[in-house]
């Protein structure tokens, strides 16, 4: 019994004889190149679009961009830095090489919003601007206020000693600090801690209502005894 032949537009050929041109897979149907006969893959790879980066082939349907003339897979038109996809409105061109925006800011030098000099290292972000330790410091002391507790004052900032300072009031009793936001107790425009402005005999905190005798003052218990 003869071996099946297979007729085609270009001749003849056993069955088992009729393979692609490229990968020798037997072929059920083909496409023709100067007359070899080729898989639909090897087809599409002989006639497709490569990709300029991985030079694979772009198949149909596949999403793709175009720069400076040629082709790429979206995937494969990456930054040269990171190696991360870009869209292609947001890179800048180093020579052959494309940076994406994120890369390009990396890459710009770190300069003191105060003193303007070029930052070495890790920079303290505030208010927008970059800072070097040694600028981003007290207005009163100097003291550097990267590891410290700090508060705005006005248009400055203050590390809280400092702050304490210019923004407390004396006790007219013990003579020391009121602490910026503790209660203050305020009588003939002296200020007191509420535990100063005490009764002279049983030293209790005053309530609104005392009495004053000979300059001192007392409680209303107290008074009731004098």
């Amino acid at each position: 019994m003869g071996a099946r032949v297979e007729k085609t537009d270009d001749g003849m050929f056993h069955e088992d004889h009729h393979n692609c041109t490229k990968c020798e897979k037997k072929l059920d149907a083909y496409r023709v190149i100067n007359q070899a006969h080729y898989c639909d893959d090897c087809f599409l790879e002989q006639t497709g679009t490569p990709c300029f980066k991985c030079k694979k082939v772009i198949q149909d349907g596949e999403v793709t961009l175009e720069d400076q003339g040629q082709t790429y897979h979206v995937k494969c038109f990456a930054c040269d830095d990171c190696r991360k996809p870009i869209d292609k409105k947001k890179f800048t061109r180093r020579g052959h090489k494309k940076i994406c925006t994120d890369c390009i800011e990396k890459r710009k030098p770190k300069l003191c919003g105060k003193c303007c000099g070029r930052i070495e290292g890790d920079a303290i972000k505030f208010d927008g601007k970059l800072f070097c330790d040694g600028c981003f410091s007290c207005a009163e002391c100097r003291m550097p206020l990267s590891e410290t507790a700090y508060k705005r004052d006005e248009d400055h900032l203050c590390c809280m000693a400092c702050y304490e300072r210019s923004h407390s009031k004396t006790c007219s009793e013990c003579r020391e600090l009121i602490s910026a936001g503790s209660r203050i107790v305020t009588h003939e425009s002296k200020n007191y801690h509420p535990k100063c402005f005490a009764c002279t005999k049983c030293h209790g905190e005053l309530e609104k209502r005392f009495t004053i005798c000979d300059g001192k003052r007392y409680c209303k218990a107290c008074a009731a005894k004098i």
